[in-house]
């Protein structure tokens, strides 16, 4: 069994991009305790505690941007597109520990340069109060700006058992957001409204791509970050995905008009886009997802020609092309006749 690391050297490690992802493995989880996306250490994983003010959710989140720092310089100079990204965990999540999320696996695509900003578990109140993006653009001059927040705004309303009404069976499943949902849904579609003409005022020619997430699996899992707190408001675990429909086509309805509003950004809508594969947990796609929804941000960039549909299509006409087809009956060829002529045999004398 390997020797546990001292908090020094996992520290040391960490910022120097040395920690392995088996090491990630080792000694950092997702805490099961918070609401939205956040890391901590492992109990017990280190050889000693760590100082009580290390905060390893915020250190884990800085080493990963300091390495992607270093492969965006790289990509920037073969002449691609740049791509600021700001968001939440739909578009960064932990390494190692959580699949690649939308705007990681952009980079990772190497289709275009992207800075990737975003914080898993930040709130769009959160990223509108710091402005980093504001920052970022002069900095970078990025071709696109890719915009993923409100999301854990709805998670916190959510918990707080805001967002929506208490189960009521005589009540239609789309009337079940709350007065405070329907307000914070306001709120959101204002924060893209300010957000958007900040960027509209100082970098008039930035297109932004802005969208509403896909629909969440509340019942996948156990429903760590929905599906507990639907239970908790008595909704039958068959209504789950019902209301997770309902919210976010609504938080759709709020931000699709705002952004379509501004003539340099567009909305993508990615509904059903992760349907058709398995989630990680409630809120986040799993791998296969995050590609498709990828796939269809890079076909908005310009930068992907074919949809991740068209080539699953592709590969199964190959596989079927591929299996044995039953043997033909082929017919002998009959020999030909001799077309030259023979001499007549003459009679002897």
């Amino acid at each position: 069994m390997a020797t546990r690391l001292s908090f020094s050297e996992f520290d040391a490690k960490l910022k120097s991009g040395t920690l392995t992802p088996a090491e990630y493995r080792r000694y950092i989880e997702v805490d099961p305790t918070a609401d939205t996306v956040r890391v901590r250490f492992k109990p017990g994983a280190l050889h000693d505690a760590p100082p009580p003010e290390y905060d390893v959710d915020h250190e884990v989140y800085l080493a990963e941007r300091a390495k992607q720092e270093r492969q965006v310089q790289m990509l920037a100079v073969v002449g691609l597109k740049r791509v600021l990204a700001e968001g939440d965990s739909w578009f960064n999540l932990p390494p190692v520990i959580r699949p690649k999320a939308i705007a990681d696996r952009l980079s990772s695509n190497k289709k275009v340069a992207v800075k990737n900003i975003a914080h898993w578990g930040d709130t769009l109140g959160e990223m509108l109060l710091k402005k980093e993006y504001l920052a970022e653009i002069p900095k970078f001059t990025p071709d696109w700006f890719l915009f993923s927040g409100g999301g854990n705004d709805l998670q916190e309303s959510l918990k707080r058992g805001e967002l929506v009404l208490a189960y009521d069976a005589s009540r239609p499943i789309a009337q079940c957001l709350s007065p405070a949902g329907d307000g914070l849904l306001h709120e959101i579609a204002a924060g893209y409204r300010a957000l958007l003409n900040e960027i509209a005022i100082g970098f008039p020619a930035l297109r932004s791509i802005c969208y509403a997430y896909d629909f969440p699996k509340p019942t996948y899992k156990g429903g760590k970050y929905i599906g507990q707190y639907l239970e908790k408001k008595s909704y039958p675990k068959t209504t789950w995905d019902a209301v997770a429909k309902v919210i976010i086509d609504r938080l759709t309805t709020a931000i699709e008009p705002v952004v379509k509003a501004f003539p340099n950004a567009q909305f993508l809508d990615c509904r059903k886009v992760a349907a058709p594969f398995p989630f990680f947990d409630d809120m986040h796609p799993n791998t296969e997802g995050f590609k498709a929804l990828t796939h269809a941000f890079e076909r908005m960039l310009g930068v992907s020609p074919a949809p991740a549909l068209a080539v699953s299509v592709k590969r199964k006409k190959q596989a079927k092309r591929g299996k044995k087809q039953p043997a033909r009956r082929t017919k002998t060829p009959r020999p030909k006749a001799s077309k030259r002529r023979t001499k007549p045999t003459r009679r002897a004398k």
